[in-house]
């Protein structure tokens, strides 16, 4: 038979687990529903139907061809990389004066 300390332990494990199981569905649901809502055709995105009965791909299609997408990510990416061998650099030089 399990010692009382046993069972408390067990007991508070599974109420950790829970307590984390919910907390990972509330921060995970609205990346969820924004992939649902992605694949539900044009006008639909409000309807009560939560899983799309007509999946389609035109919102992914409208962001490559309508909003010059691919030109803002390439910004972006320049921007960034940019910005991380800056701070590299000036960073090594930093830690090469603190050395001495």
């Amino acid at each position: 038979m399990r010692s009382r300390a046993n069972i408390t332990h067990i007991f508070k494990m599974v109420l950790l687990y829970t307590a984390l199981t919910i907390a990972a569905l509330i921060v995970l649901f609205p990346f969820i529903w924004m992939m649902i809502t992605a694949f539900k055709p044009p006008g639909t995105e409000f309807s009560s139907e939560i899983l799309p009965s007509k999946p389609t791909l035109e919102h992914f299609r409208r962001v490559f061809t309508e909003f010059g997408f691919v030109r803002y990510f390439l910004n972006s990416t320049v921007v960034a990389v940019s910005a991380g061998v800056f701070a590299t650099l000036f960073a090594s030089l930093a830690a090469y004066a603190f050395a001495f």
